[in-house]
């Protein structure tokens, strides 16, 4: 994706305002073929906003084959508090 800011304005202001008044689990479900370095930008700043959210979990999922991906989200998980799940497909 060439700009990922577009892409995701959306969903990141979904986001916010969610997290005003979140359901009392909140689960997001991320499943990827391919992830390039502003997407898993874009992907920070949505967990970011996570944090907020009490009881929210990410469930990072990937292809048994896919060690990219798997790294991808364990980098990602090493710089938010909201506790992940990963999970191979």
């Amino acid at each position: 994706m060439e700009d990922g800011d577009i892409f995701f304005a959306s969903s990141i202001a979904w986001f916010k305002e969610y997290a005003k008044s979140p359901n009392p689990k909140t689960e997001l479900m991320i499943k990827l073929e391919y992830l390039n370095t502003q997407t898993s930008r874009q992907f920070l700043n949505l967990f970011k906003i996570l944090e907020a959210i009490p009881s929210s979990k990410i469930v990072w999922q990937f292809s048994d084959e896919d060690e990219d991906i798997e790294e991808m989200g364990q980098e990602l998980a090493e710089l938010v508090s909201v506790p992940f799940e990963f999970r191979t497909t």
